[in-house]
C-alpha cells in the first residue's frame, strides 16, 4: 500500500482505499488483507484510514485476528504520535473504539503497549531506555487511551499489565504500580518468574522487596486469585525474601494469604 501509494495514488484510492472506507463484502476482505499483509501505512495513508479503521476494532464482519492486529497497530501509531513523529491518532477516538470491541481486542492493545517496556534494548535508534519509555508514556496511554470502566478490565489485559511495573525497574517499580492498580483483576499466575517478570536473585527484584514491598504485595494480592485452582511457582521465595527486610510483616493478612498459593520450583 505504501508502495502504491508513490506510484499510482489514483488507483491505489480506486482500487483499496475507497471500497474501504464503504460497507460490504468487498471491503471487508480488503480489510482482512490489510490487518493482515500490511504494514503500518505512512502517515499520509493513515489520515485517509484511521476514522474506518477504529471502527473496525468493534465491527462484527471482521475476523478476531484481524481485529487484534489492526488494535496492534493503532498502538503503535499512538506511540509515534507521541513522540512528534509525522502520525497523528485520535486517541479519544481510540479510547472509544476499545470500549466498544470486544476483551480480545483490548488485550492485543494492552500487550502492544506492555511490550515495550519488555525489550532490554531499543528498539530503534530513537528508542528510550525502559525507565524513559514509561515517563514518557505510561501515564498517558491510562489517561488517553485505555478504557477506564471496571466492567471492561479483563484477565487478559491485567496478564500483560502486571508485568510493566518490574520491566521499568526499582525506581519506578510504585509509580507503575500505583498507576496500573485501578486496570488489575486476578488472572491465571503460574510463575512470578514469567507473570511478574520478578526474579529473587535478580538484583532489581531484591532492591524492589527491600524499598517496595508495600506495592509489591499489593500487585501480588490484586493479581493472584485464591480460587485459580493451582499454586504459584517461586511465590514463597519472594515473600521470605520481602520479610528478610521487613520481619514486621510476617503477620500482614496478604503474606499469610499468599502463602497459600505458594510452590517452589526444584
Amino acid at each position: 500500500m505504501n508502495y502504491f501509494s508513490l506510484i499510482d495514488e489514483e488507483w491505489l484510492h480506486q482500487i483499496a482505499l475507497d471500497p474501504m472506507m464503504q460497507a460490504g463484502a468487498t471491503s471487508d476482505r480488503l480489510w482482512e488483507a490489510f490487518s493482515r499483509y500490511s504494514r503500518v501505512p505512512s502517515a499520509k495513508l493513515w489520515v485517509t484510514l484511521q476514522t474506518a479503521l477504529l471502527k473496525r476494532l468493534y465491527s462484527p464482519d471482521l475476523t478476531p485476528d484481524s481485529k487484534r492486529r489492526l488494535s496492534e497497530m493503532c498502538i503503535i501509531v499512538w506511540v509515534w504520535s507521541c513522540r512528534g513523529h509525522n502520525y497523528t491518532l485520535k486517541a479519544a477516538g481510540l479510547r472509544n473504539a476499545l470500549s466498544l470491541a470486544d476483551d480480545d481486542v483490548r488485550a492485543a492493545a494492552a500487550w502492544q503497549f506492555a511490550s515495550i517496556f519488555f525489550a532490554a534494548k531499543a528498539d530503534e535508534q530513537d528508542d528510550p531506555p525502559i525507565q524513559e519509555r514509561w515517563r514518557e508514556l505510561g501515564h498517558r496511554f491510562f489517561d488517553e487511551v485505555w478504557p477506564l470502566e471496571a466492567t471492561l478490565q479483563s484477565s487478559a489485559s491485567a496478564n500483560d499489565f502486571a508485568r510493566i511495573p518490574a520491566s521499568v525497574g526499582p525506581p519506578l517499580f510504585a509509580d507503575a504500580v500505583s498507576i496500573i492498580t485501578p486496570f488489575l483483576v486476578p488472572f491465571k499466575v503460574w510463575s512470578v518468574r514469567t507473570e511478574f517478570r520478578l526474579e529473587t536473585d535478580n538484583d532489581w527484584t531484591k532492591e524492589i522487596a527491600q524499598f517496595y514491598a508495600e506495592e509489591l504485595l499489593t500487585l501480588l494480592s490484586l493479581s493472584i486469585s485464591d480460587d485459580q485452582g493451582h499454586g504459584v511457582f517461586d511465590l514463597g521465595r519472594l515473600l521470605d525474601l520481602i520479610l528478610s527486610f521487613h520481619p514486621n510483616l510476617q503477620g500482614d493478612y496478604r503474606i499469610q494469604r499468599l502463602r497459600k498459593m505458594a510452590v517452589e520450583s526444584a
